[in-house]
């Protein structure tokens, strides 16, 4: 499992400080096996029942629209494609055509002359908030119950998420889920950035949450944020203060074949950013 790095998150919600609906459509073809998940606690097992998790990840591949804006300015607008295991990623921009490709051990920029700031770690942080109801069960996560926390006035059930030493790309970091007490969805998920040399007490001086809303079904059910709000946050108050950034989703598109999707033209730069 890959947590998000924390040097382009920080850059984005600190120095950058709409909403379409999902057009969803599937690909049908055969379905992969799913290895056998049992979840950790009721908690989990109820939200990955309300997001279709085995489903989801009995497709080879999932894609989706994503425009972000942050401060007034568009901090991405394009697709992102991911295997449902998070083993590659790709992000293609709609301005450009420029393209990022995770092949599960480097990172590549398509045409070589793009420019892209923060192209290594905006791969993994987007596709993150997206497959997260996915990724509740995943090796090296650990969990803690925290009963119920307040969003608008509202009681949520929530549980943090942390990660076992060597998970990922930031095992200090960690994550409040907190569920929709109507239908068991993720309604919002609190978060600190930690790497670059952030330890983890700094890193929750700037805790950040995101607000997953208007919900949508694809046409086999499974249920979409199509849109969410980016707060502060912090354990006395929760979400506080106005979003400081919104992001839309649309076009959701599950694929039992990746194809060529991750494929590495010529002229493909390898990049360290």
């Amino acid at each position: 499992m890959r947590t998000i790095n924390a040097i382009f998150l920080s850059i984005v919600l600190i120095s950058l400080i709409s909403c379409e609906n999902p057009s969803p459509q599937t690909v049908e073809n055969k379905a992969q096996p799913v290895p056998n998940r049992i979840p950790p606690n009721e908690f989990v097992a109820t939200l990955e029942e309300a997001h279709s998790t085995e489903e989801v990840l009995s497709n080879n591949a999932i894609s989706f629209d994503l425009r972000l804006v942050f401060g007034g300015r568009e901090a991405f607008n394009g697709t992102v494609t991911s295997r449902t295991d998070s083993g590659k990623i790709k992000l293609k921009r709609k301005s450009d055509g420029a393209e990022v490709i995770f092949d599960g051990e480097k990172y590549f920029i398509i045409p070589d002359t793009a420019k892209w700031r923060g192209a290594r770690s905006s791969i993994f942080t987007w596709q993150y908030f997206f497959m997260a109801p996915y990724k509740l069960n995943d090796p090296g996560t650990k969990w803690e119950l925290t009963g119920e926390k307040l969003i608008s006035g509202q009681p949520h059930k929530t549980g943090k998420l942390s990660f076992e030493a060597g998970t990922g790309d930031a095992p200090d970091d960690w994550y409040l889920i907190y569920q929709n007490p109507q239908d068991s969805t993720m309604a919002g998920m609190a978060y600190i950035v930690t790497g670059g040399g952030t330890s983890q007490e700094e890193a929750e001086k700037n805790a950040h949450a995101i607000y997953y809303r208007d919900y949508q079904e694809l046409s086999n059910g499974i249920s979409i944020s199509s849109n969410w709000d980016f707060y502060n946050w912090n354990k006395e108050e929760g979400f506080n203060g106005k979003p400081i950034g919104t992001a839309a989703v649309s076009n959701v598109r599950l694929l039992k074949e990746e194809g060529d999707v991750f494929e590495l033209p010529k002229g493909a730069k390898e990049t360290v950013d």
